[in-house]
C-alpha cells in the first residue's frame, strides 16, 4: 500500500484491510492501529505514510526493524519514497513567517538561564 500511496496509485484501504484480516486472524481495529504504528516508523524515518492513517506512538521494537527492513530489502519503495520527499515543496512564505517570529522566555526561565 505504501508504494501504491507514494506513487499516487489507487488502492482501497478496506479491501486490503478484509484480506489482511482472513490471512492473519485479527480483527479490523488491530489491523488498523497496526497500520497506524507503520506510519509512526515512517514519520520518524522522514518517510511519508498513508494519509489514511494517523502515526501512533509506543510501537515495538521488532516492528520498526521489520518496516526498516522492507524498506531497505525494496528498492521499488525507496525509490517512490524518495521521490516523494524529492517532490514535497517547501514554502518559503511560511518558513519566513515562522522564522521571524520570536517569543520572549517566561521570566523565571530567563533567570535561571542567564545565571548558567
Amino acid at each position: 500500500m505504501l508504494q501504491l500511496e507514494l506513487l499516487g496509485a489507487p488502492f482501497n484501504k478496506r479491501e486490503r484491510n478484509l484480506a489482511l484480516q482472513k490471512l492473519i486472524q485479527r480483527s479490523a481495529g488491530s489491523i488498523e492501529f497496526k497500520h497506524q504504528n507503520i506510519s509512526a516508523i515512517l514519520n520518524q524515518a522522514g518517510i511519508p505514510y498513508i494519509p489514511g492513517y494517523k502515526p501512533r506512538g509506543n510501537f515495538q521494537r521488532l516492528l520498526e526493524e521489520v518496516v526498516v527492513q522492507q524498506i531497505i530489502d525494496n528498492p521499488a519503495i525507496n525509490t517512490a519514497a524518495t521521490q516523494a520527499i524529492a517532490r514535497i515543496e517547501f514554502q518559503p512564505e511560511l518558513a519566513g513567517n515562522l522564522l521571524g517570529m520570536r517569543v520572549d522566555a517566561p521570566e523565571g526561565l530567563r533567570k535561571s538561564y542567564s545565571a548558567n
